[in-house]
């Protein structure tokens, strides 16, 4: 039932890596003659040129690291990467940023191909998946947009740190496997300076160091869990832990100082908070799923589910089916499947942060699905290649299917991108959704009043 059987020769890997990455650079390649929008663009990049516009490239990074805190997101990573391309563009011209958007995420989707080439084992697959994830519509808010940037950059990170991880878990060598350690380590650092949701990555890397043997085929998927022998894999993490508790220690007493968060309202560990993390958690993540899969309004602010507005009994049925299906899927998995249940556990871990770690509340938007989703389509496209191996008369229904919904994806997506063209594409478009925003509305009248 492993979906290695068939796989593709690996010296086709390369290749495969090689066309996706210049796939999805041009299949976003117009977004580099887009504008900056009115929204974070101005209050956060181009009202700090002292960070990325200073007389030489010396100068901008005496500001990240040392010079000019506090502020509202110290993410040295990501502004060293905006420090770059104003070098090399011009501080006021939106094409370098762009232009980096779509080389992260091309770099995105090849790595996330490569590392699943060793867990799934099927190239043919791993390479369908990467494809599918390139051209989600949900992804294209990330790319195109030039504050999508921390979240390009901490997909990359997370994903190459688990692909040097799986390296050094199945490598024999020891230099190699120190290199691939330190390799992790470094893209563990990397990831939290470029956004600070990449705290669940320690997470991640646990799960996989932990199912590593199911993911790899060296178990069978139901194979009882040894766990003695996965503890003893842990403590490599433990530096990685102790880095991201600092980093998240810092990154609070940043936000603490500059006036981020407030002391008024629950806190992260209150009672009520907690309350509030299980009775909408399970329709975020429902939403999440509903947009990657039936992408109708996308938006980039949803009105709910939000805590301020109470939900009506359906919804908390809704909610309660949520979770009790969530609970009892992930249950399933552990216990039947524990190669999926890597999937399905790093996609809840990556979505946590957006549960209220910094601020008591929630914040939905698509982006912070990014890397989740390529999680969800990997389970998914495991599962679609056993049931054509197991029935063979349902692979031509699931090639349709597939066809139909990477045709589909890839128009919806197409259409999105020109959305973020500039502020009266977005605004306009935020402005005509069912359910608007009077944020949008107001951004639009502003637009047309300059």
């Amino acid at each position: 039932a492993d979906a290695r059987p068939g796989r593709v020769s690996a010296r086709w890997v390369p290749w495969i890596f090689l066309g996706l990455v210049i796939f999805q650079a041009a299949f976003y390649a117009r977004t580099a003659g887009f504008e900056f929008v009115d929204f974070d663009d101005r209050t956060v990049l181009l009202a700090h040129p002292g960070l990325y516009g200073g007389e030489s490239f010396t100068d901008n990074l005496r500001e990240i690291f040392f010079d000019y805190y506090p502020r509202e997101e110290p993410l040295p990573v990501r502004d060293v990467s905006w420090a770059i391309d104003a070098g090399l563009f011009g501080f006021e011209n939106p094409q370098g940023y762009h232009i980096g958007n779509i080389v992260f995420n091309a770099l995105v989707v090849g790595m996330l191909f490569l590392f699943l080439c060793r867990t799934i084992g099927n190239t043919l697959v791993a390479a369908l998946v990467s494809l599918a994830f390139s051209i989600a519509p949900i992804h294209v808010e990330p790319v195109s947009w030039v504050m999508g940037r921390k979240d390009l950059l901490a997909a990359l990170f997370m994903v190459t740190g688990l692909w040097s991880q799986s390296v050094e878990l199945s490598s024999t060598d020891r230099r190699r496997r120190i290199a691939a350690w330190l390799l992790t380590f470094a893209c563990c650092v990397l990831a939290l300076g470029s956004k600070i949701s990449a705290v669940a990555f320690v997470v991640a890397l646990a799960l996989h160091r932990v199912l590593s043997p199911y993911l790899e085929g060296r178990l069978e998927p139901n194979a009882p869990l040894d766990v003695s022998k996965a503890l003893r894999r842990l403590p490599a993490l433990v530096p990685h832990a102790i880095v991201t508790v600092l980093v998240f220690s810092w990154y609070r007493g940043i936000l603490s100082e500059y006036g981020v968060l407030r002391s008024t309202g629950p806190g992260p560990l209150d009672p009520v908070h907690l309350g509030n993390v299980f009775q909408f958690f399970p329709l975020l993540a429902g939403e999440y799923l509903t947009h990657l899969f039936w992408p109708g309004e996308l938006s980039m602010f949803y009105r709910w589910p939000h805590v301020e507005i109470p939900l009506t009994a359906a919804q908390t049925v809704a909610s309660v089916a949520w979770a009790l299906g969530g609970i009892g899927l992930v249950a399933y998995l552990w216990v039947r499947r524990r190669d999926l249940a890597f999937y399905a556990l790093s996609a809840c871990a990556l979505l946590l942060p957006y549960c209220g770690l910094f601020y008591v509340g929630f914040w939905h938007a698509d982006r912070y699905f990014y890397l989740a989703s390529g999680a969800v389509f990997a389970a998914l496209g495991i599962m679609l290649f056993e049931l054509g191996t197991r029935v063979p008369r349902a692979r031509v229904g699931i090639a349709v299917i597939v066809a139909a919904f990477m045709a589909s994806s890839a128009t919806i997506a197409w259409q999105q991108q020109g959305v973020w063209q500039n502020d009266e594409s977005l605004w306009t478009y935020e402005a005509n959704r069912s359910e608007p925003s009077l944020l949008s509305i107001q951004a639009l009248a502003k637009f047309y009043v300059r």
